[in-house]
């Protein structure tokens, strides 16, 4: 529906007369029409202005309805706005139009007439008429049914349920009328005259191939006058299926399932539009179009039925909906939620700054413990100098004597054990003398000297050299050396030191174990490729992966009394050598420490 100019607008506003009269057919106390007369008194003066006079009758056309009242109801009305020059009429429903009509040359003679909430039948017969105007209402109840048909797997029966006003009746040849385009469909009963109490008795025994619409009931069969929706609520507190009405838009109010009706929220704003042209002598257009239609549904009815939101028609009304936890309360979850949020993030916050200070002050004592043992391999360092210049003079003095002692025997012709047992302690003065070169080389960074030697022949000589120590810790040794010499290229002094430290290690790892499980491997293998190996097997715990991780570097030890430079100082040697070492898990249990030198070409 176009709206009207503006100069219409002002046209109209100019007007020295603004009385407009709206006629309603019913009492005030229907919901519906009171809501309907509001929002055509609000109409008009926005339209008219605000200081436009409107007045309001209520007919009450279906309680009283004989043509006494009627006569009486026109004297009263044509007495009451004698010498009124009224700029138009609202006629809301058929009735009220109707009686308009009927009467206008007696009460409002040459006063344009605007019709709302008409269906489009009667809207067509009265637009023909000179000065009345207005826009169809589509009642129609074929598209409920047809819905109905749609969720509702087995429909076969609508029950119809009318009373004995005048608007009931009226309703009630309306819907027999319509009830043609669905034949074969579905049949149509028709309970039209009965009490209340005969009603919401048959509604108890109504099948499950039925469904209910009752589009008006103001009356019943036994006088009983019901307004306000009084009579479709009493209906849907009984009814075992749903009921459905063609004025939905207040029937969902009071428990109805719903329907597809007109939405009445724009019928006075319309109708005001159409008054102020009429009221201004300017040509008023009438498309033909009937008001828009709305399908409104009953929330609760919906769940009770089974009814899914995506089988609704598009743009569904939906009241009484119950909202969800976070619908009815959203604003105040969103609150505790971002709350949450921001607890949680301090909170968080604060356990990383504390994770932080931990390693921080874990990383300080490591720094602190690392400082401390520098100090003391440092102090080491002096005292170790000292010691290798104090004590090359005794030992000395010990090779000097052993020689001497070797002479005094080989002159008195004794060999033997004796012998034998010099010669052990010339051969161990030579190693502690060697050892005491090589400290002093450390300590003056000399780089080691190199001759080829066997490598065989130095693991014999360790493992006779701690036969004692293997004794006395009841280690089980199990050598298992090359039959062919291995040659190789070095000094023989460190790789002596390697071989003594791994295999103190290992005697020191089984500590812990039964003595009959203490077994030390020794083995010795040319691996083909150039290169010896020398593997050292013992049957303690093993590694822990972070023991393996940090096992050659230095300063790191699993022993209260140990240094840490050990196995650096056996990584150092065997790289300087050529070689690498490497340190592993036995599969049987225990650890195993893997030697790999080059052999001499």
């Amino acid at each position: 529906m176009p709206s009207a100019p503006a100069r219409v607008s002002e046209s109209h506003r100019s007007l020295k007369q603004r009385q407009i009269l709206v006629l309603n057919s019913e009492g005030s106390l229907l919901p519906l029409i009171s809501q309907l007369n509001r929002d055509v008194v609000e109409a008009i003066k926005t339209e008219f202005g605000r200081d436009t006079e409107v007045f309001v009758e209520w007919l009450d056309l279906s309680r009283f309805h004989s043509k006494e009242y009627e006569g009486q109801l026109v004297e009263f009305l044509a007495r009451k706005y004698n010498g009124q020059s009224l700029a138009g009429v609202v006629a809301v429903t058929e009735m009220s139009l109707r009686f308009a009509a009927a009467h206008r040359e007696r009460l409002f003679p040459g006063t344009p007439v605007v019709h709302v909430a008409v269906r489009e039948s009667e809207a067509t017969r009265w637009n023909k008429m000179p000065g009345i105007y207005g826009e169809a209402v589509d009642y129609d109840p074929v598209p409920t049914i047809k819905f109905a048909l749609e969720v509702h797997p087995g429909l076969k029966r609508v029950v119809v349920i009318t009373g004995t006003a005048p608007f009931d009746r009226l309703w009630e040849g309306y819907i027999r009328m319509r009830a043609g385009q669905l034949e074969g469909r579905v049949q149509f009963d028709f309970w039209a005259g009965l009490s209340m109490a005969e009603i919401r008795q048959r509604l108890a025994g109504l099948g499950e191939d039925a469904v209910v619409l009752s589009p008006s009931l103001l009356s019943d069969g036994a006088g009983e006058w019901m307004i306000g929706g009084e009579a479709l609520e009493k209906i849907a507190e009984v009814s075992p299926r749903p009921v459905y009405s063609v004025f939905a838009q207040r029937a969902v109010e009071v428990g109805a399932f719903g329907g597809i009706g007109p939405d009445y929220s724009q019928m006075g704003t319309r109708a005001a539009r159409l008054l102020a042209l009429a009221a201004a002598g300017q040509p008023v257009p009438l498309s033909g179009e009937t008001a828009p239609s709305r399908a409104w549904f009953n929330w609760p009815q919906l769940k009770r039925w089974r009814i899914q939101e995506s089988q609704l028609p598009p743009q569904s009304v939906i009241v009484n909906r119950v909202p969800t936890f976070l619908e009815a309360y959203w604003g105040r979850a969103l609150t505790a939620v971002v709350i949450i949020l921001v607890q949680s993030a301090f909170i968080t916050a604060l356990l990383i700054q504390w994770r932080r200070r931990q390693r921080a002050e874990e990383q300080l004592a490591v720094k602190r413990d690392e400082l401390a043992h520098l100090t003391r391999v440092s102090l080491f360092g002096e005292i170790s100098g000292t010691l290798s210049h104090e004590l090359s003079q005794p030992l000395a003095a010990i090779k000097l004597g052993v020689e001497a002692a070797q002479m005094h025997v080989g002159l008195q012709g004794e060999g033997g054990e004796t012998g034998r047992l010099l010669q052990n302690i010339a051969r161990a003065n030579d190693r502690a003398c060697g050892l005491l070169e090589r400290v002093r080389s450390m300590i003056r960074r000399e780089p080691p000297s190199r001759r080829s030697f066997d490598f065989n022949e130095s693991v014999r000589e360790v493992l006779a050299l701690m036969r004692g120590e293997f004794s006395t810790r009841k280690v089980t040794l199990i050598p298992n050396l090359s039959e062919a010499p291995l040659a190789i290229q070095g000094d023989p002094v460190q790789i002596q030191q390697v071989l003594v430290n791994l295999m103190l290690n290992g005697v020191e790892a089984m500590a812990a174990s039964p003595a009959g499980q203490r077994r030390l491997e020794v083995e010795t293998t040319s691996l083909g490729n150039g290169s010896a190996s020398l593997v050292v097997t013992d049957q303690g715990p093993g590694f822990t992966p972070e023991v393996r991780e940090k096992l050659f570097e230095p300063f790191f030890t699993t022993k209260k009394t140990g240094l840490g430079i050990g196995m650096s100082i056996c990584k150092q040697i065997a790289e300087d050598h050529g070689g690498s070492i490497q340190a592993l898990n036995a599969e049987r249990g225990g650890a195993t420490i893997r030697l790999v030198l080059p052999l001499t070409p």
